[in-house]
C-alpha cells in the first residue's frame, strides 16, 4: 500500500490503530497497523463486501490465538 500511494502521489500516515481518531481518518488515507487488535477494522467495514473477522479477539478472555478471516458478506458460508 505505502508503494502503491507513494507512486501515486498521495499523501497518507501510517499510524497504530488504536492511536488515531475518526477525525484523523476522514483527513487523509491512512494505514492501519494492528487489524485484528482494534474496534476500526469492524466498525469501518461492517457495512462493505469483504470484512475481516476475527475469532478469539484479543481481551476476549479466550485462552486461544486469534484467527483473522476475511469474509464475503454475499456468500459467509465460504471462508
Amino acid at each position: 500500500m505505502v508503494a502503491a500511494l507513494g507512486k501515486r502521489g498521495i499523501s497518507f500516515r501510517v499510524v497504530v490503530a488504536d492511536e488515531t481518531s475518526l477525525a484523523h481518518l476522514r483527513r487523509q488515507p491512512n494505514i492501519l497497523i494492528g487489524a485484528i487488535d482494534h474496534n476500526w477494522t469492524t466498525r469501518l467495514t461492517q457495512s462493505v463486501r469483504y470484512r475481516i473477522e476475527i475469532a478469539n479477539p484479543p481481551g476476549s478472555g479466550a485462552n486461544k490465538e486469534p484467527i483473522a478471516s476475511v469474509i464475503d458478506s454475499e456468500h459467509p458460508e465460504i471462508r
